[in-house]
């Protein structure tokens, strides 16, 4: 008899990755305490790494939007950040 399917919450597989980057739990262990293949556990250990930059993304503020003088400000910055840092010509000769 099979038995049925364990659904993780993303705040269980956070916890559960948590146990073994900070506290150092080996993945055997922590897949034979939670009936887990290695490979769901590596799988989840991609994803977090994988999709890591976007939880730690700023999120805009009540749905505030910049404003024309802010993106005006935000182009200028760059392109006073390129004039100062312009790109090495290729020496090809």
């Amino acid at each position: 008899m099979r038995k049925a399917r364990k659904y993780y919450s993303p705040q269980e597989k956070m916890a559960i990755l948590r146990r073994h980057l900070l506290d150092k739990v080996s993945i055997l262990h922590l897949c034979a305490a939670f009936q887990l293949q290695p490979t769901v556990f590596y799988r989840w250990l991609k994803q977090f790494f994988d999709n890591g930059a976007a939880a730690l993304r700023r999120k805009p503020t009540a749905g505030k939007q910049p404003d024309s003088r802010q993106r005006g400000i935000a182009v200028t910055e760059g392109q006073l950040w390129r004039l100062g840092n312009p790109e090495k010509p290729s020496s090809n000769g």
